[in-house]
């Protein structure tokens, strides 16, 4: 019977201290900085002139609840000198423990980046400079081929998903030249894509802004290549990209990068005969692009 009691006694103590702090997002802000909405309301536990701590990483303040829906909360800073210094869509510490000010940054800090992550979205532009590790052509002698190099040019919508994936989607314009020995020629190529990306980002360098990150991408599209008078057309893929760079922050949410890439493309064509041509590239590629 003891046991039981002593296991009672914990749950009851433990309890209200795991639930007493959570995290929450702001809604908004009042344009003179004195109020803010959290997403917390009368299903939560919250009543109105009920005290509170918020927090984040580097402060903590005291508030006091002055209207609550169901799902909402209408909250003013104790301290009548302050103003709210949380941004719209941050994510902060919640905790009914005021007394706990003191304890609340040092254990913020031990919690994992994500807990206090925004996410946001971003506009990704790259070039790239693209030359051949091998090339097969179907009906083509392999030695007759000598090298094919090309730019590349994408622009992408990318999501900021977790502090540490990012994925992205967008399109993409290959212009390339093939330059065969045998007959000696230039054969240019033209494709476009969709693309989509997958990002994971490592922490950065020391207390640098730069910012190591892996990335695996697939692509699907239309290619156009010209022979002498000959043309054709047909689909191309790539399956897989894989990247390796690092971004730097220059300015607030402005990054360049530098990257580069081992991608295997392959396109199936057809002249206007009928007669089906396959080809196989793996591309070493580096790239610079910007973020923003």
């Amino acid at each position: 019977m003891k046991p039981f009691f002593l296991l009672l006694l914990t749950i009851f103590f433990l309890i209200p201290h795991t639930q007493a702090d959570e995290m929450v997002r702001v809604q908004t802000i009042s344009k003179d900085r004195l109020n803010f909405v959290v997403g917390l309301g009368k299903g939560d536990g919250i009543m109105v002139g009920q005290q509170s701590l918020f927090s984040t990483r580097k402060i903590s303040l005291s508030a006091r609840a002055i209207e609550v829906s169901r799902y909402f909360s209408l909250w003013e800073l104790s301290e009548k000198d302050s103003v709210v210094p949380f941004k719209k869509g941050q994510t902060i510490s919640y905790s009914k423990r005021v007394n706990s000010i003191f304890l609340e940054i040092p254990r913020l800090y031990k919690l994992q980046d994500d807990s206090f992550h925004k996410e946001k979205n971003y506009w990704l532009g790259k070039w790239n400079y693209s030359l051949s590790l091998s090339e097969s052509v179907s009906g083509a002698n392999s030695n007759d081929q000598l090298l094919r190099t090309g730019t590349h040019f994408e622009i992408n919508y990318l999501k900021d998903w977790t502090t540490k994936l990012d994925w992205s989607f967008g399109a993409r314009y290959d212009q390339e030249v093939s330059r065969r020995q045998n007959p000696g020629l230039e054969v240019p190529n033209t494709k476009f894509f969709v693309i989509g990306d997958l990002y994971y980002h490592f922490s950065r360098v020391g207390e640098s802004k730069v910012n190591p990150y892996l990335g695996l991408g697939v692509g699907i599209g239309y290619s156009i290549t010209s022979i002498s008078s000959n043309i054709s057309k047909g689909y191309a893929m790539i399956l897989p990209s894989i990247k390796g760079g690092f971004q730097t922050e220059f300015a607030e949410n402005k990054f360049l990068l530098a990257e580069a890439t081992i991608e295997s493309v392959s396109s199936t064509e057809t002249f206007p005969s009928g007669v089906e041509q396959k080809t196989s590239t793996l591309n070493a590629k580096a790239s610079l692009g910007y973020k923003f």
